[in-house]
């Protein structure tokens, strides 16, 4: 079976081929395309996005560090006087050693001083000659121990603490030495004074003072009662 074409028929159908070619570049063109584009512009966001995703959380982990490491710090001379950590830090010593805290008294020296960094290099390390703006608190303890090795344990875990603290004096209260010693039931009482110091020129980095963690109530029904 023959097929012809006369040419006004081929013409016809050159001239619908044409049209269906230029319709389907028309709707590429004016639909197809333009999605196209909104969807690589999209992708390029997106991949910028998580570029700064990934820059913040590095900004993020630097910024946590350096609050950790000025906490860590502040452990040893805070920017804050921190009352009460250094009175559970107090009591930590007393559990420790097995003494007894009479009383204690806290003076707080409102004198900027200029330590000297070899009084505190021991605790703090840095490459400064003097640490300006430093304020000293004094700290008057009386004690009572059962033993001169308690009374030692005592002096040992105030220098084991984190914070730093210098012991200043030590001395005798009440029976001598000798009484002491041929009475082994009597108590040593001495007492001790020792400094310990902040830094608020620093008072920047009052929030990232370390917290204090306060012990449970012991559910005392008297608050006189020791059980």
């Amino acid at each position: 079976m023959k097929v012809s074409f006369t040419k006004k028929k081929l013409i016809t159908l050159i001239t619908g081929i044409v049209l269906v070619f230029i319709s389907y570049l028309g709707c590429y063109f004016y639909l197809i395309y333009p999605k196209l584009t909104i969807i690589d512009q999209v992708t390029h966001q997106l991949e910028t996005e998580k570029q700064i995703l990934l820059t913040l959380e590095k900004s993020l982990l630097k910024e946590e560090d350096h609050i950790e490491e000025t906490t860590e710090l502040q452990r040893q001379l805070p920017v804050e006087p921190l009352m009460d950590q250094l009175l559970l830090d107090f009591q930590r010593v007393e559990a420790l050693s097995n003494s007894y805290i009479i009383s204690m008294t806290i003076d707080q020296d409102s004198t900027v001083h200029s330590v000297v960094q070899e009084d505190v290099e021991e605790n703090l390390e840095n490459s400064f000659d003097t640490i300006e703006g430093i304020v000293v608190m004094n700290v008057s303890v009386t004690v009572n121990a059962k033993m001169y090795e308690d009374l030692f344990q005592f002096l040992v875990e105030i220098d084991r603490l984190p914070r730093i603290v210098s012991i200043d004096n030590i001395s005798f209260i009440g029976a001598q030495e000798t009484e002491i010693i041929h009475d082994p039931q009597e108590y040593l009482e001495f007492f001790v004074t020792v400094s310990t110091f902040y830094y608020p020129d620093l008072y920047e980095l009052s929030d990232e003072v370390p917290k204090v963690i306060h012990p449970n109530p012991s559910e005392k029904q008297s608050p006189l009662l020791i059980q």
